[in-house]
């Protein structure tokens, strides 16, 4: 089960470095609690019994009931230059959240706290981005200003006008609302046609001080 309101996930990620990774499962409960339950043993007696011990890691503002899913933290995602199908990952200098398909496609990328890099200069990415055709640049979803990882849990293939013009006004506007201080979410859906490998279009959503925005960049 997901959840709806952007922002809702943010007290639960804070958590997922305390988790032992692929060990346990985030379970919530009605009143929005968040318990730490380890696999192959969910139940109802197994959540009354972390509710009795205190296994609450996080409160989430939603109030529904639900496994949430299972989020790679150990960089294991990414196994022989490939992402892992049907996976949820975090990745770069801010922990990031991706999303990838039944083919080790990225269909998702969010955080709902965006910030600016801490590494000094620009980081070498790798170029050899899937379904790439002539004139293509391997594009950035959370470009490196934004301390975005440079291997392949990062990257696409994207038109140039995309990369050095479309993608780039909103990572300006981005940029800019952060120098100001202020707060920035994204969410990004990576759409395919046709069995491709080469993203078809982008679905943007964003916010500035919870002032919401969203485009389609088509590629």
């Amino acid at each position: 089960m997901f959840i709806t309101k952007a922002g809702d996930f943010g007290d639960v990620k804070k958590y997922f470095k305390s988790l032992l990774p692929r060990e346990y499962t985030l379970v919530a409960t009605p009143d929005g609690q968040v318990f730490r339950i380890a696999k192959g043993e969910l139940g109802e007696t197994s959540l009354e019994l972390a509710a009795r011990n205190g296994d609450v890691v996080a409160r989430t503002r939603s109030m529904w009931v639900g496994e949430i899913d299972d989020i790679i933290t150990d960089r294991s995602h990414l196994k022989d230059g490939k992402l892992e199908p049907n996976s949820t990952y975090t990745t770069g200098e801010h922990n990031y959240t991706y999303k990838t398909n039944e083919d080790g496609l990225i269909i998702n990328a969010s955080t709902d706290n965006l910030q600016l890099k801490t590494h000094d200069g620009r980081l070498n990415h790798n170029s050899n981005t899937l379904g790439k055709v002539d004139g293509d640049h391997a594009g950035h979803l959370f470009g490196d200003r934004f301390g975005g990882s440079p291997e392949l849990d990062n990257l696409v293939s994207q038109a140039k006008n995309v990369n050095l013009s479309e993608y780039k006004v909103l990572e300006n506007q981005w940029a800019k609302a952060l120098g100001e201080g202020r707060g920035v979410t994204v969410d990004i859906s990576i759409n395919y046609t046709n069995g491709n490998l080469r993203p078809s279009s982008f679905d943007v959503f964003f916010t500035i001080d919870s002032i919401p925005f969203s485009t389609t960049i088509f590629n």
